[in-house]
């Protein structure tokens, strides 16, 4: 789940393979995004245009949060992609994934980078306020900081 950075707005990854928004005001449905694969993670961009999510087929796909369109799927991760996360300039999306690997992608999805050292997957991925580092949580017991440049 994740709450548009303005608040007026809460997506709710389902095992079923869609997410659901809700206007916050009085949570009325706002529309549902039908995904070809289960979502596990979702995150909004800083300035709320974009939601990403992140699926059980290994893909990242972002999407327009005013309507709801697909704009980009992002292919990398050999298995379930589990979180997602937008630096606070909007400009890099960090995924995490059971195939331990942390991957850097520009907001053209473009693969910038590849983070390996989990021994088991990872749950978990967030930057810090100043994008200047990321964190990743794994099934591994251990936290990695990731220097982003």
């Amino acid at each position: 789940m994740a709450f548009s950075p303005d608040g007026q707005i809460l997506g709710a990854a389902s095992t079923f393979p869609r997410v659901r928004l809700y206007q916050t005001g009085d949570w009325s449905p706002l529309r549902t995004l039908i995904t070809p694969s289960t979502p596990y993670g979702l995150a909004f961009s800083p300035n709320g245009s974009t939601l990403a999510t992140a699926s059980a087929d290994g893909r990242v796909r972002i999407w327009n949060s005013s309507d709801g369109a697909l704009l980009q799927t992002l292919k990398g991760h050999t298995e379930r992609a589990n979180s997602v996360a937008f630096s606070a300039d909007g400009t890099v999306l960090a995924s995490g994934a059971d195939d331990r690997t942390v991957r850097l992608w520009d907001t053209n999805g473009v693969q910038l980078n590849l983070l390996e050292g989990h021994l088991l997957p990872i749950n978990e991925v967030t930057f810090s306020a100043d994008a200047r580092f990321l964190a990743s949580a794994a099934n591994d017991g251990t936290v990695r900081l990731w220097a982003v440049k």
